[in-house]
């Protein structure tokens, strides 16, 4: 037997999608063309269709009622939104003013660009749209898909799914997939051939691609290359209906939203299932990430539409970890107990996003009462940054709070919003707040600032809210407890849910950092410098030469130079000390100047300082008016504040140091006095910087520092 994608890698994602929730193995449920027509919208038209599994069937491409050109079965759509929306089973006619408006929202592809165009499709999707078929011309909302009974809607799939259109269109390069108008000429047609679809009432929601599990060189990247290169760019009104998409080879499957880059692409684990690397993982993960109630929960709750940096919309979706820890969160607050609990989760893996899907899903729940979601944070920039994303998000009845008066005003008139704030601002809390049971507070960075004053008196102010800490470095200390302040006894491990480290860079959710510690090698001209520093503190006593060259020059100056260090490639190394006795020493007179010039002028000022206060205090006058001198300040470094003593008195050591300062000053160019070194032929702007005459880099390998291993 030969074996091919079709009947290894392909058929196994069908077995998996059929026999969820039927316990009928690997047996695919058919349903052909006939039946299906005579059946009307839901599990097959049979009595207590609420209480049925809900389970994808089986129907062949060919046998669909729909033609190659087509993106929707209108067939099924028409038939859904009679069975779903009374108002339209009233008039069937109305049906197809939907299907009309579903259209445009295809053709518009061409001109507001892929994304855009799935955008507006979701949001019929989502129930979101509105037409005018009340009473009296009222507007009441369209339902295509039924969200709370799975089991209410065609759940099909099919493979070999068939698209073709004339004058198709040419990819486009951009991200976000606008300007895709162009067509490839008149009566040029193109055909794509789709692995895997999975179809809600018509609908094709989900785009699966599977490739060979016997060649090794072939990956799931070659499917979602496919996918992401071919398919959206040359075919995107396939795509305007598309939650996501995924593509395996049999060992591995990752899955990812419309215009996404690859490399974010990411696995679908559970808890029971954490393994991949054969067709048998792969068949686990089929029946986890397949489920009707899971793509449509996807659909409905963890799906976002986004502004990045560069003001491009863009599609987010979520990462299994934010999915499951998001319904674990929604679990507790509608059962009501236990009333918190410690997400571990490592820095980088997403707990931001994980905020804002849970904090949607929390206020659009029916059975909570349109709670009160507050999300805590203990920086202002964390704050800024929370706020960012929810707002590029275009997260609806978001308030970021400003102040403490504020706060306790929103939270005592019973306001039903998401709430963005500071731990701070519950500094001055006194008593309680607001008793509501349906308070849900998310605290981020739950290791800091939770178990002394502020964490009591925000506790206190809230004595009845959920509260779920996310953390990256949880603490068990007898001091500072995370798992104390936020760990559920329910929790046998302490936390309601944990992602870790090793998790993350499995995932590549967090990408690691490679340090390399480059062995920084100098050569130090000592005689050169020497020579130079006794010619210029020539008439000055052993005592003021020993103090400036403490001020004047330190090799942790030299080595830590800022433009020593971003000049450390081949050119720079080139422009290195210049041979020969008198020019290596006018070299480093040119650096060694401007740092004594320094020196001295700091150290004038000091002693002006000084004799000054001196001069005060002679000019006060004697007798019992005057009061007693306090003892004498002690300086940063233990010394006296006042003017050190030196041979031959103060006055004759200020004498010498302004006849030394004045004879720098006529040896070089005014101005600043960072640029007192500029005489003389200099080298090029890309070279070192003048300091860097003093050394000479030995190590090449030096140049590579930091990176990251992408």
């Amino acid at each position: 037997m030969h074996f091919t994608e079709s009947n290894t890698v392909e058929q196994m994602i069908l077995d998996a999608a059929t026999s969820l929730g039927s316990g009928a193995g690997s047996s695919v449920v058919r349903e052909d063309s006939a039946s299906a027509a005579s059946h009307p919208a839901g599990w097959g038209g049979s009595l207590g269709a609420e209480f049925a599994p809900s389970r994808w069937t089986y129907m062949a491409a060919t046998a669909l009622p729909r033609q190659p050109g087509e993106v929707m079965v209108e067939p099924w759509v028409r038939e859904a939104l009679i069975f779903l929306n009374p108002e339209i089973a009233e008039q069937p006619d109305r049906a197809d003013e939907v299907i009309y408006a579903l259209r445009a929202i295809l053709l518009s592809v061409q001109g507001d660009g892929l994304v855009r165009a799935n955008e507006n499709f979701m949001a019929w999707l989502r129930g979101e749209k509105t037409m005018p078929f009340g009473p009296n011309g009222e507007h009441t909302p369209v339902r295509l898909i039924d969200f709370n009974s799975p089991s209410n809607n065609r759940l099909t799939v099919t493979n070999q799914w068939v698209y073709s259109r004339t004058g198709a269109l040419t990819p486009d390069p951009s991200p976000t997939g606008r300007g895709v108008a162009e067509s490839r000429g008149e009566g040029q047609s193109v055909a794509k051939r789709f692995d895997v679809v999975f179809l809600v009432n018509g609908l094709p929601l989900v785009i699966g691609e599977a490739k060979t599990l016997t060649r090794s060189a072939v990956t799931w990247f070659d499917g979602a290359y496919q996918v992401n290169e071919i398919y959206e760019k040359e075919i995107p009104a396939m795509f305007v209906p598309n939650v996501f998409s995924f593509a395996t080879e049999g060992r591995c499957l990752r899955y990812g939203s419309i215009r996404m880059p690859i490399d974010l692409w990411g696995p679908w684990r559970d808890e029971e299932h954490q393994e991949e690397g054969n067709l048998g993982h792969v068949r686990t993960t089929v029946e986890s990430l397949m489920r009707p109630g899971v793509v449509l929960d996807i659909l409905q709750n963890f799906t976002l539409f986004a502004t990045d940096k560069k003001h491009r919309r863009i599609k987010v979706i979520c990462r299994y970890q934010q999915y499951e820890t998001t319904n674990k969160m929604v679990a507790r607050v509608v059962a009501g107990y236990p009333k918190k609990g410690l997400i571990w989760h490592f820095q980088g893996s997403g707990k931001s996003l994980l905020m804002v899907f849970a904090a949607q899903k929390l206020r659009m729940h029916p059975r909570l009462g349109n709670p009160t979601v507050l999300i805590v944070v203990d920086r202002i920039d964390l704050d800024t940054q929370i706020s960012a994303t929810f707002n590029a998000a275009d997260v609806p009845n978001m308030v970021g709070v400003g102040d403490r008066q504020e706060l306790q005003r929103l939270i005592n008139q019973d306001v039903r919003k998401v709430l963005i704030t500071t731990i701070h601002k519950f500094g001055e809390a006194t008593g309680e707040w607001n008793a509501r049971k349906n308070i849900i507070v998310m605290v981020d960075e739950a290791h800091r600032t939770q178990e002394g004053d502020l964490g009591r008196k925000m506790r206190e102010a809230l004595p009845n809210a959920f509260l779920f800490g996310l953390t990256g470095t949880p603490i068990n200390r007898a001091d500072r407890n995370t798992f104390w302040a936020f760990g559920a006894d329910e929790d046998s491990a302490g936390y309601m849910s944990r992602y870790s480290f090793q998790d993350s860079i499995r995932d590549k959710a967090t990408l690691p950092l490679h340090f390399e510690a480059p062995t920084v090698k100098l050569k130090i001209d000592k005689a050169a410098i020497d020579e130079a520093f006794k010619q210029i503190t020539d008439d000055m006593s052993e005592q003021d030469r020993d103090d400036l060259a403490k001020r004047a020059a330190k090799m942790a100056v030299l080595v830590k130079n800022p433009e020593r260090v971003r000049g450390r490639g081949g050119a720079h190394r080139a422009a290195l000390p210049v041979q020969g006795g008198a020019e290596r020493l006018q070299g480093a007179g040119r650096v060694l100047r401007p740092r004594v010039l320094r020196a001295l002028q700091d150290r004038d000022g000091r002693d002006h300082r000084s004799r000054g206060k001196r001069h005060r205090d002679e000019q006060r006058p004697e007798g019992p008016a005057r009061l007693e001198r306090p003892p004498a300040r002690q300086g940063r470094r233990g010394e006296a504040a006042g003017p050190l003593p030196r041979s031959g008195g103060p006055a004759e050591v200020c004498h010498r140091d302004q006849q030394a300062a004045h004879r720098l000053r006529r040896a070089d160019p005014p101005g600043d006095v960072s640029r007192q070194a500029d005489e003389g032929p200099q080298p090029p702007s890309s070279h070192l910087p003048r300091e860097s005459h003093l050394w000479a880099d030995q190590d090449s390998r030096a140049d590579r520092g930091l990176h990251r291993d992408l």
